[in-house]
Order: C-alpha cells, then structure tokens, then sequence
C-alpha cells in the first residue's frame, strides 16, 4: 500500500502542538494482510445461501513527512525560526473485519435474484488515526516540542453498521447477461469528526451491468453510482474548530471492465 497526500494538518493530541496547524506532505509505503473464508449451501436448485467473513486487515506504513510551520512559528513570536522539518513517519491503518450472508434464488431459468447483508466493524479499526514522526531535522521545532520525535491521536469513531444489497440478472441470450443492484447502508462517520478528507458519508448507491462469456472467455462491464449525500457538522470534536458549522458532500461514479480465461 502507499498512500500520499498533501494537506493542512492539525495536531490532535500532541500536547505541545495540540491545534497547531501545519501545511504536510506525508507519503508512505508498506504492506499488511487479512484473510478470508466462506461456505455456499444449496438446498434446492432455485435456492443458495452464502456466508463469508473477513478479517480485520492492519497496514503498517513507513515514509517521509515533510512540512511547514512558519505560520504557527510567527504565531508564537518565532517569526525567524526555519520554518521548514522533514520526519521519518510511520502510519498505521486498519480495515474492518466484515460478515456477510448472502442469497440467491433463481425462479425462471432466465431470472435471477440476489440479496445480502454485511457487517462492517468500522467502529474497532477507525477509532483513531495514530502518526509517529521520529528523527526530526528542525533544531526549532525539535527546541519547542522538546524532542526530535513525537507521535498525534486523531479522533476518528466511527461507528459499526450494516449494508444491505440486492440485485437482479437476466440472461438475455445464450452469452448475454445483464445485471441490476442497489444497495444502502447508513453513514459511518460521525459528524463530530467529519472532515473533508474522511468523508465516507456515501449511503444509497444504484448499479448496472453486463457480461458475456463463451467455453473459454468472459467479459464483465459494470456502472456504479453513489448517489451524493450531505452532512453537515454542528460542533466538531476536533481541535481548532474549523470544521463547525461546516458541511460535506459527496458521490462517486465507478466503471468497471473485468475479463476472464477459462482453462
């Protein structure tokens, strides 16, 4: 996994810097695991239950955060200290683990329909967002924070929830299928720490399809639309309070082709 941004970043818990507001360029790089298992009972030839279930996958990352803090330097009377630092930074990320039940009965030999539950354990993996940063290269700030590494606590809590999905298919010929779903599930993320950067607020998504195959080729295209949605933030937890009072809105469009050989 490597993720990189650049954005302000506000220190959360680090308690020389606590509302501190930094311009960072973090990019790291690394690598994690999880793993998967599920079972398919058919009871009948209409009929076919599934259940799966994932586990909670952990990345840990290593990089570089670069940054400038030449504003809160000016803010505290220290307009002439370098404004530039440059930390190694590790970063942590968790995915939830996730249980699904899933069905599938098939009324016509051209009709198909399919329906599924999952749960998503948001609230025990996006709890918080921890950043260490270690080996820093500015004497000033080393000087105002007492140490050349310190680590930040962002609050996430986000919140466990269930999605619902159901879908329909149609075999329109002898290669030909097309395909139909929406699904729903609440937003996760609560609106005391709601901010740009973690708005997965996405709740009804409609989507479309179509595949062919032959003996020894498939070709499946898919369109998915999240439709957008809004939420809005009264008073945010955060620190700073910027994001109070503040809204965010969000959809997503999704294409999709997936091919296959058939051995």
């Amino acid at each position: 996994m490597r993720t990189n941004c650049t954005r302000p970043y506000i220190f959360q818990s680090q308690k020389t810097l606590r509302g501190a507001k930094v311009l960072l360029d973090l990019e790291t790089r690394g690598y994690g695991w999880d793993a998967e298992a599920g079972a398919v009972w058919r009871p009948h030839p209409q009929w076919q239950f599934g259940v799966s279930y994932k586990t909670r996958g952990v990345i840990k990352t290593e990089g570089d955060a670069d940054g400038n803090a030449g504003v809160q330097f000016a803010n505290l009377g220290l307009g002439r200290a370098r404004p530039d630092f440059h930390y190694d930074a590790e970063v942590e990320n968790e995915f939830p683990q996730t249980a699904s039940l899933g069905v599938s009965w098939q009324p016509h030999a051209r009709w198909r329909w399919l329906g599924q539950i999952d749960w998503i354990n948001w609230s025990d993996s996006f709890d918080t967002l921890e950043v260490k940063l270690r080996h820093g290269n500015n004497a000033d700030l080393n000087g105002v924070v007492g140490s050349s590494a310190m680590q930040d606590h962002a609050a996430l809590d986000w919140k466990d929830r269930f999605v619902f999905r159901t879908g329909v298919e149609f075999t329109a010929t002898e290669h030909w299928r097309l395909r139909g779903g929406y699904s729903y599930g609440r937003n996760p993320v609560p609106a005391s720490t709601l901010t740009p950067m973690s708005a997965a607020i996405l709740e009804h998504t409609l989507a479309t399809g179509a595949g062919w195959e032959n003996q020894h080729f498939s070709v499946d295209f898919f369109y998915q639309w999240s439709i957008p949605n809004r939420a809005s933030v009264n008073r945010s937890d955060l620190r700073s309070g910027e994001y109070s009072n503040s809204s965010v809105e969000a959809g997503v469009h999704w294409f999709g082709l997936v091919a296959g050989l058939r051995f």
